[in-house]
């Protein structure tokens, strides 16, 4: 094999693999990206999800159900239980 032939097979290889190094690094700063952005949208997600539980802790609030009861619907909280006994006689 002449000088000239091997030269320009180790130009090609060094080619390939320069092409091949550049598109890897080409992919690994364009996943990089891809992942920051998954990351920031998670962030985002877990805060809405922290918000949402809190307002909903809101919502279901005893006293807030109360209120609205009393004033919107008119109803009030009975302080005074009404018992009722039943008899119940053992016939045998």
């Amino acid at each position: 094999m002449g000088k000239r032939p091997f030269m320009i097979l180790m130009a090609i290889i060094t080619l390939v693999f320069s092409v091949l190094y550049v598109r890897s690094r080409f992919l690994l700063v364009e996943l990089s990206y891809k992942l920051t952005k998954a990351q920031q949208i998670h962030k985002d997600l877990e805060q809405k999800k922290q918000d949402l539980s809190l307002e909903l802790a809101v919502l279901k609030s005893p006293a807030r159900v109360e209120a609205i009861a009393s004033r919107e619907l008119g109803l009030k909280r009975r302080h005074d239980l009404e018992t009722i006994n039943l008899e119940v006689s053992e016939s045998q």
